[in-house]
């Protein structure tokens, strides 16, 4: 009984002690908080892609397994608290650069950089890649200017865009300085 009124009264003081706090209190000012494991703490990722191989009468997959393995923090003397240097973000990486990595990466191989990329935002916007899971939503995203925030110096991009969504011409037609179609190399119509 007496273990029974202590555990009561030290309710009720929480209770109290709950309701007598400042409800605008700024919890900003809380410390924060680091979580450490005990000694030899590990935690491990497994990834395995199968792919089945067509041999007859016989269930045989092909895999690949990707195993990873990291120990957990153990002191907060691991915990890097200094705050992160602006000069290291991604903000340089925006759609303009990407552009002009590939134009660059495309005139290395012998083509025209420029055409090949109005080429290929055309070719996205008139076949719509979403349907191709999220490898084809991630290209529309990347290749279709309106698919995200606008952008200064993109006009011809979002012209290439219009003709592939509006025009009655083909894209090799309208950007016929780039004679091969790039979604061609890594597509085929399936019957």
């Amino acid at each position: 009984m007496k273990t029974l009124w202590c555990i009561s009264l030290v309710l009720v003081f929480n209770v109290a002690n709950a309701a007598s706090r400042d409800p605008e209190m700024d919890f900003s000012e809380r410390v924060k908080r680091q979580l450490i494991w005990t000694y030899n703490s590990a935690i491990g990722m497994f990834l395995a892609f199968a792919v089945p191989v067509d041999i007859p009468d016989r269930d045989v997959l092909f895999s690949w397994n990707i195993e990873a393995n990291y120990n957990l923090p153990t002191n907060l003397s691991i915990y890097d608290l200094t705050p992160p240097d602006p000069e290291r973000s991604f903000s340089g990486l925006n759609r303009s650069s990407t552009y002009t990595l590939l134009e660059r990466r495309l005139d290395a191989l012998g083509m025209n950089g420029r055409q090949c990329l109005l080429r290929l935002i055309c070719e996205i916007a008139r076949t719509p890649l979403s349907h191709n899971g999220l490898i084809g939503t991630l290209l529309e995203i990347i290749f279709l200017p309106s698919k995200s925030e606008e952008e200064e110096g993109l006009d011809e991009e979002t012209r290439a865009e219009l003709v592939g969504m509006n025009d009655m011409n083909e894209c090799g037609h309208v950007f016929y300085r780039c004679p091969q179609s790039l979604i061609d190399l890594v597509s085929y119509v399936s019957e």
